[in-house]
């Protein structure tokens, strides 16, 4: 993916986006700091004390050790796997690829059209490249909408 910068002295990405945006969802703790304290109610003395401090120190090595490496290969199999399955999918069901075209702006801006097969979007990502380096309004072949798709900008649209 290489930038281009258009006559209006933006600088502009034209890319296959593989996936779509993802919605970050908010996160809510349930737990406090003094949750973790009930575990001290089987010290009897020193002697379990210590045992009670090993167990701990062992824990907390294999779950920082351990899991993060045991949880990064089972990501990696599970990422191949969907990777070879949508890539699959969509050249068996010939799902449109989503061609974007983002600048950072002034103004922000990002383009979109949805073009079905992998050659026609290469097409595609070539001609609005060359649209954007020409400063006219880029419009790709074979897309479902011949024109873009404004996905975001910092400009109200005419209407």
């Amino acid at each position: 993916m290489a930038s281009l910068t258009a006559p209006d002295r933006r600088v502009w990405k034209v890319r296959r986006r593989w996936l779509p945006k993802r919605r970050r969802m908010p996160r809510r703790g349930d737990l406090d700091a003094t949750d973790g304290l009930f575990a001290l109610d089987f010290v009897d003395g020193v002697s379990s004390l210590l045992l009670g401090i090993l167990i701990a120190l062992t824990l907390a090595l294999a779950l920082v050790l351990v899991w993060p490496l045991l949880a990064l290969a089972v990501e990696l199999i599970a990422l191949v796997f969907i990777a070879l399955a949508g890539l699959i999918g969509r050249l068996l069901f010939r799902r449109p690829w989503r061609i974007v075209a983002t600048t950072a702006g002034p103004p922000e801006d990002e383009l979109a059209w949805d073009v079905p097969g992998w050659r026609a979007s290469r097409e595609a990502i070539e001609i609005v490249e060359t649209a954007l380096r020409a400063g006219t309004e880029p419009r790709a072949p074979d897309a479902r909408s011949q024109a873009p798709r404004r996905i975001s900008s910092s400009e109200p649209e005419a209407t």
